[in-house]
């Protein structure tokens, strides 16, 4: 093998290594910007996540507070038709108390 030939094989070699040392280095950038990204998208998904429990959250101690409200409602106005109901029945107690007094 002549001089040349050597000289040859050693600067391909060395291009070579040199090609290879820049794709393995594009390799890690990639790999980084794909690592920066998936963590990108994850910190948003979570922030999407509390966001949604959040407002979840919200609309459930909402609607729960309607019902609350309703219940509430319903009660009184039962309490209140039971009221009703014994103020209409005092005159019948009266009078029936004021028999069994009277007759014994």
């Amino acid at each position: 093998m002549s001089l040349d030939a050597i000289r040859e094989v050693t600067q391909a070699q060395s291009r070579a290594e040199a090609v290879l040392e820049e794709m393995k280095e594009q390799a890690r950038g990639i790999l980084n910007d794909a690592e920066s990204q998936g963590k990108d998208i994850i910190a948003k998904a979570r922030l999407q996540a509390e966001r949604e429990q959040a407002d979840a959250l919200a609309n459930s101690t909402e609607k729960a507070g309607k019902e609350v409200e309703g219940i509430l409602n319903r009660v009184q106005q039962q309490g209140e038709d039971m009221r009703e109901t014994a103020q209409s029945n005092i005159p019948k107690a009266v009078s029936f108390i004021v028999e069994k007094v009277v007759n014994g």
